[in-house]
């Protein structure tokens, strides 16, 4: 067995995901599309389109539209919606009673036209309210506050309306049909797997949050580890001097009921600002699905395997945090930060499948269960000093951070192998045992310098280590006993070291604004099996460069009456 080991977003991806043994299968893709143009039937870039649903109004998932106009919404679930599109200087447009069915693979909405809003020809007025949604010339900036559906929602459930983001049920992130998505809190990477990165957030109230940015091509400035794309979670922070508090609560009610609480204090003087927070959250989900799927042997005979899927998850957690801003002086600010987790999740997994033959005729049933159970347990350190060099806006900022995280999984897997008649044929039990730690250091350094003409020059330095250890123990278990069988099990001990610095300047010019970087990373990375001896070692460079075009209009979104 050969061992890769590439950037620091793959190792974490392929170490901390463990294998699922459910048999999953792919639903079916139901497509709504569109346009967006003026009454002079031009296209309108960056519209805001949301999806709603025709009886609660509630956003089930919301994009842009590109510079051509189009949009489009995928993995879109049977229901009745409606369709508002809106757009600084136009009229909201609203469409209702759409439609859309199991046999509905395609719905295309046409070209949808927008009138000019009659404000627009008395003038404008800009007024200080922040809008929901931001177009700059590297990023959309989602303001997660604006938006009053958003209250009582989890992170993980505002994710699945932003634009163009869509999560499959194992909690992968893709944006814009893109996978390997760089998830992060703070401008911090979270390091997780898809499954883990779904319980994080999905303990996270949004209330806690103040915006999401996305970005589909980042900067110099960001790691390379996110040239999928990266979204950037920054959390809310109190500015108001005094004593202040919050509580927040929620309930949901579907198949199960959710429900959580959370609790934000603060105290500001001059001097200092002292803020804590803590949250509650409690999800019991179901679904339950149908698959049949035909399938050709060796001897091209032809076999149909129906399947009914049922699974039950239930997770609760706390997320606590504390932190303290030291106002050193005028222009000095030292930040210390502590954030954890602590969770408990169950999933459970029930298919019951018939094989027929090519004439349909039942040959057997297999009955498969799987059980898994976790309570993972992370934390992250920060301490950030920023100075303000002058009043023009050059800033100097050092960042030092440590996380950790560990959990150990345990999943129990049942198969049942019946004849057509109901005969027992055979029964096979596995027991997975894992073990995942995974252990982060990172410092870096910024310069911001305004440049004339509100051109702006960034440049900074960083420096990150990470260490995983991976222990997969699988068991079969025969004659009541469990045995390991080491030809599935792996044991691996995987770290690497990054070492960047990076350049980019943004300039405004007339009719155009530009934003240009290069980033450079050396990458020193040490990977090893227990249990076969197997070992890799690399050390390379790579540059990464960037270009960005886009008309200064399109840097920023005002609210307009």
């Amino acid at each position: 067995m050969k061992i890769y080991i590439t950037r620091i977003g793959t190792i974490c991806i392929l170490l901390l995901h463990y294998t699922s043994f459910t048999k999953a299968q792919t639903p079916v893709s139901r497509l709504i599309k569109g346009s967006v143009v003026d009454d002079k039937k031009t296209a309108l870039p960056y519209a805001t389109i949301a999806l709603k649903n025709e009886g609660d109004t509630t956003i089930m998932l919301s994009t842009l539209s590109s510079n051509k106009g189009l949009f489009a919404f995928n993995n879109v679930k049977p229901g009745n919606y409606r369709i508002e599109v809106s757009i600084v200087g136009f009229e909201t447009l609203k469409k209702s009673d759409i439609k859309v069915d199991s046999s509905n693979k395609l719905l295309d909405l046409g070209i949808m036209v927008l009138k000019t809003s009659p404000h627009m020809l008395n003038g404008v007025t800009i007024k200080g309210q922040t809008p929901l949604v931001e177009r700059q010339i590297d990023k959309t900036v989602v303001n997660v506050d604006q938006n009053i559906t958003n209250a009582g929602s989890t992170v993980l459930e505002v994710m699945q309306k932003l634009p163009g983001v869509q999560m499959t049920e194992d909690g992968q992130v893709t944006l814009n049909g893109k996978s390997g998505i760089n998830v992060m809190i703070d401008g911090k990477p979270t390091y997780l797997s898809a499954q883990d990165l779904a319980s994080l957030l999905n303990s996270m109230p949004a209330s806690n949050v103040q915006k999401i940015e996305i970005m589909t091509n980042p900067s110099a400035k960001y790691d390379a580890s996110g040239n999928a794309g990266i979204m950037n979670i920054v959390k809310k922070k109190n500015r108001k001097e005094g004593f202040n508090g919050s509580l927040t609560g929620n309930v949901a009610q579907g198949y199960y009921g959710s429900y959580g609480a959370g609790i934000n204090l603060s105290y500001k003087t001059k001097a200092y600002n002292l803020y804590l927070s803590n949250s509650y959250t409690y999800n019991k989900s179901f679904f339950n699905r149908k698959v049949t799927t035909d399938v050709l042997n060796g001897n091209d005979l032809l076999t149909e395997e129906a399947s009914n899927n049922n699974n039950s998850s239930r997770d609760k957690g706390y997320a606590p945090s504390l932190g303290l801003d030291l106002y050193l002086s005028k222009k000095t600010t030292l930040s210390i930060t502590g954030n954890a987790t602590v969770e408990s999740g169950i999933d459970q997994t029930i298919s019951d499948m018939n094989i027929l033959d090519g004439n349909r005729m039942l040959i057997n049933t297999e009955h498969f269960s799987a059980l898994n159970k976790d309570k993972p347990f992370n934390y992250t350190t920060a301490v950030a000093l920023v100075h303000q060099l002058d009043t023009s806006g050059r800033e100097f900022s050092v960042d030092l951070d440590y996380s950790r995280y560990r959990n150990s999984p345990g999943q129990y897997n049942t198969t049942v192998l019946n004849d057509a008649e109901g005969n027992f044929l055979n029964q096979s039990n596995v027991f997975l045992d894992q073990s995942r730690r995974l252990n982060i250091y990172a410092v870096k350094a910024d310069y911001t310098q305004p440049l004339s003409g509100k051109g702006r020059l960034e440049a900074g330095l960083k420096s990150s280590y990470v260490k995983a250890n991976n222990n997969n123990t699988y068991y079969n278990q025969l004659n009541g006993q469990n045995v390991v069988d080491s030809t599935q099990s792996d044991y691996s001990i995987n770290s690497e070291n990054i070492n960047a610095a990076y350049i980019s300047i943004n300039k405004p010019f007339k009719k155009l604004t530009v934003q240009a970087g290069l980033r450079a990373e050396q990458t020193v990375t040490n990977g090893k099996q227990l249990l076969t001896g197997e070992s890799v070692n690399q050390n390379f460079l790579s540059l990464f460069p960037s270009t960005f075009f886009g008309s200064p209009a399109g840097l920023s979104t005002v609210s307009q009456t």
